[in-house]
């Protein structure tokens, strides 16, 4: 794979977490399935550096986290508190999705 091919591989799972994002903050995704892509998406990108990933993985254990506690008592939805820090971490993902985004088009071009 050329480095011009796997550079559009990251822009293209870039794009997709940027849709898995929208279409969380659309309630159009559960907040389990967008935890589960975000991981999986994650681990496929290749030309980014270390420290946007750990980065990014610290934003995203905020949600993880904040799903864990509500599931670990029983309830069926993220209390006012943990949706705020959900949806703040959410926004975060999405800004930081966004400008490596436009960082790796700069870079192709």
């Amino acid at each position: 794979m050329t480095v011009e091919n796997t550079l559009q591989k990251d822009i293209d799972i870039l794009d997709l977490i940027n849709s898995r994002i929208g279409s969380y903050l659309e309630n159009a995704l559960f907040i389990g399935k967008l935890i589960n892509d975000l991981e999986n998406y994650l681990k496929q990108l290749t030309t980014i550096n270390s420290d946007w990933k750990i980065d990014f993985r610290t934003i995203w254990l905020d949600i993880e986290t904040a799903y864990a506690l509500t599931l670990d008592e029983e309830l069926e939805e993220l209390t006012d508190s943990r949706y705020a820090l959900v949806k703040e971490a959410v926004e975060t993902l999405r800004k930081m999705t966004e400008n490596k985004l436009k960082e790796l088009k700069t870079f192709k071009n």
